[in-house]
């Protein structure tokens, strides 16, 4: 059976169109330069000239568990992270991030991380770290 996929693989490096659904939005490079946004539909493309990033463009969620930081009293607490986002502009993502999940991800950890470990355990809830965290984020655009 794999040999019939891969002979499907093959037919479709020749096609001349993608199909971009409602909840995906594409970027086209032709020729390596010049970069173009696509919406849903269907598109043409030129084979072995474009090539196309689908991104599905929903809301998504990224989540890690159970990081221990120390307070500045010396209180230990477990941190949870829960980072939900959107892609708004595919384009700038692609020029400005490799991987958006493990960045934003990595970003929201250190601002945790920094907030919790200067700050004394009487003076922290999960609500102030929240806003504390938000306050914070850097105003770097990734495109989402």
């Amino acid at each position: 059976m794999t040999w019939l996929s891969q002979i499907f693989g093959f037919f479709r490096g020749f096609q001349c169109w993608v199909v971009i659904a409602p909840w995906e939005r594409a970027l086209r490079v032709r020729c390596g330069k010049h970069a173009v946004i696509w919406g849903p539909g269907i598109h043409p493309r030129i084979p072995f000239l474009d090539q196309i990033f689908v991104q599905a463009v929903r809301r998504r969620l990224i989540y890690d568990t159970g990081k221990t930081i120390t307070t500045a009293d010396n209180k230990v607490w477990t941190v949870s992270v829960v980072v939900t986002y959107a892609i708004n502009e595919l384009k700038k993502l692609y020029q400005t991030a490799n991987n958006p999940e493990s960045l934003l991800l990595a970003e929201v950890q250190g601002l945790i991380a920094k907030t919790v470990s200067t700050s004394n355990s009487t003076q922290l809830t999960p609500q102030i770290l929240e806003k504390k965290v938000l306050e914070n984020m850097p105003a770097i655009d990734w495109g989402f």
